[in-house]
């Protein structure tokens, strides 16, 4: 099995994708595609893999005392193995994406959302004069400055227009006080939400 950061590739810029999971001892298999998921049904013995998310998965294993290591197979030719103490580091990133997901899927109002999310780090871009990078919404005919953040710096980095903006991590809440301005949390994914400035 080979070895690699998860940082390494697009893995945290996929985290809603839709993968099958099979916990076998203290193992958990991550599929990341049918033909993977196919070749692999005589590994199943009697539990057949689960659907579920990427994110998600990597939730139940971070969060499951009995699993040590996680095992992804059908990302790349040779499958990929990670401790749980190589990934504990990803804890916080992962939790906001389920709690955004819960939010798309109608499991968690945004109320309660945005109260989970306070104390948690997102990175943003900042110009070269120290300012947020700022995008134009529109609410109607009217348009409006809000300041795109992300969950990792890897989702920051593909969102850098210009070499000179600087991704910088702060806590959501940290970022909505100093901004006074609204906040894109995910921009660019379809369980990204839009966090209004604190007081």
């Amino acid at each position: 099995m080979k070895e690699m950061q998860m940082e390494d590739k697009e893995l945290l810029r996929q985290l809603d994708r839709p993968i099958w999971m099979q916990g076998l001892g203290s193992s958990l298999y991550i599929y990341w595609t049918k033909k993977a998921y196919e070749d692999n049904r005589t590994f199943w013995k009697d539990a057949a893999p689960h659907a579920f998310h990427f994110g998600i998965a990597l939730d139940v294993f971070l969060r499951d005392s009995g699993k040590e290591s996680l095992v992804l197979i059908g990302y790349q030719d040779q499958a990929i193995n990670w401790q749980k103490t190589e990934l504990q580091h990803l804890e916080d990133k992962i939790d906001s994406f389920c709690i955004l997901f819960a939010v798309k899927n109608q499991q968690l109002s945004y109320q309660q959302a945005v109260q989970l999310l306070q104390t948690k780090e997102v990175y943003f871009l900042e110009t070269a004069k120290h300012q947020p990078v700022q995008l134009q919404r529109q609410t109607g005919e009217e348009f409006y400055p809000a300041i795109p953040c992300f969950l990792s710096r890897e989702s920051a980095k593909e969102f850098q227009s210009e070499e000179e903006e600087i991704i910088k991590p702060l806590r959501l809440h940290q970022l909505a006080r100093l901004s006074q301005q609204p906040i894109l949390l995910e921009p660019d994914k379809p369980y990204g939400i839009e966090v209004q400035p604190f007081s």
